[in-house]
């Protein structure tokens, strides 16, 4: 019975929410979206419950060094994406039961652009915190639905009842709660989108707050020059803390891009080199064609070292290192191969000696790639 006073408000605020916005129309064609998007996304292989990053990647993900190299459309795309069903299920949850009482208090329009520019912001502030990050999901701009919501109600003046506040208060604490935790838990992911949504909500819920009850107010040509003046400004202000990491992604992919490449190549030219061998022990190849075979195997093994080598790789975690050891085991190929075509046409005992000397420093060699295959291997199953 405590609640019973607080009754005639409620149903008088619910029927001027009414005439404002009898049905929204906004927050179902969003949900839409989102569903639609998953759905598509599982098909192509992202994954229902576990995700599949790549796929999110190629598919519109925020993700850093693509977004701040040009791919900006990603900071929308990217919010129409989730990684997960249970993700989802959370996300069009509060985007329901919040979305459609914020779509009613702010109108339509209003609603979208704080959805909208909340999310966009919320991208932004993930590139500019983390500059590697892959994010996807509204909760950046449910976040925004979130500080609007907080600061209309916040104004007396609205005529907001407390049991109108009351019956939404649970779902977006817990909204908030999962989110935040899940920020600080989950590898990769930050809290700044959701600060980011936040804040651009709290700055949009004041510039386009109206009073709904007893008829809604109209909001003047200003109120909408400050709302979009508000929304630039703020993505401006967090765009300046991006740092682009696209050259060292670039470099990256290139790098892998070779090392796709280097296995394939090394062993063909060591079971040629083994072939060679074993013609040349048999008598069905003469030592000058082996020994031309061999400096052409030479010229392939410092090609290959030219392609590894070439990618300028930005200094944390184990690819520059990987990268290192495979040069010099490519390099050192290339000299022991060269140093044995040198063997077979000279015979020369200097040349053994420097042959048999390279293969110890390879047989080293080996060794460190082994060492630093591992610790790529490692970090890549760590993320």
């Amino acid at each position: 019975m405590s609640g019973a006073p607080d009754a005639p408000a409620q149903e008088t605020f619910g029927a001027a929410l009414t005439r404002a916005t009898p049905t929204p129309r906004v927050v179902p064609a969003l949900i839409a979206l989102n569903v639609a998007a998953f759905v598509a996304l599982a098909l192509a292989g992202g994954g229902l419950f576990s995700p599949q990053p790549a796929v999110h990647v190629r598919w519109g993900a925020n993700f850093g060094p693509l977004t701040a190299g040009g791919e900006w459309w990603r900071l929308v795309t990217g919010a129409f994406m989730h990684f997960g069903l249970v993700h989802l299920a959370l996300n069009i949850w509060v985007l329901w039961d919040a979305g459609r009482l914020a779509e009613r208090l702010f109108g339509a329009v209003a609603f979208l652009l704080i959805y909208l520019a909340a999310a966009i912001v919320a991208g932004l502030a993930s590139v500019a915190w983390n500059p590697w990050v892959n994010s996807a999901g509204a909760s950046g701009a449910l976040f925004g639905v979130i500080g609007a919501l907080v600061v209309y109600m916040a104004d007396r003046s609205h005529g907001v009842p407390f049991a109108v506040m009351r019956a939404h208060r649970n779902s977006l604490l817990v909204f908030a709660a999962y989110s935040i935790l899940f920020g600080l838990l989950a590898r990769g992911v930050d809290n700044a989108a959701h600060l980011g949504g936040l804040a651009t909500g709290l700055v949009l819920g004041a510039l386009l707050g109206r009073p709904v009850a007893p008829a809604p107010a109209p909001r003047t040509a200003a109120r909408w020059a400050g709302a979009v003046a508000a929304s630039i400004a703020l993505a401006v202000a967090v765009s300046a803390g991006i740092r682009s990491a696209g050259p060292a992604y670039h470099a990256e992919q290139a790098f892998r891009g070779a090392l796709d490449g280097f296995a394939p190549a090394s062993r063909a030219l060591l079971e040629e080199r083994e072939r060679l061998g074993r013609e040349l022990r048999a008598g069905s190849r003469l030592p000058a064609e082996a020994a031309a075979a061999l400096d052409d195997h030479a010229r392939r093994w410092d090609a290959e070292r030219m392609r590894l080598a070439a990618p300028r790789l930005a200094p944390a975690g184990p690819l520059p290192g990987l990268q290192s050891a495979l040069v010099r085991y490519a390099a050192l190929q290339r000299d022991v191969t060269g140093l044995m075509a040198q063997v077979i046409r000279d015979e020369d005992p200097a040349q053994i000696e420097a042959l048999r000397a390279s293969q110890q420093e390879l047989r080293a060699a080996e060794q460190a790639l082994e060492a630093a295959l591992d610790a790529a291997r490692r970090e890549s199953a760590d993320k």
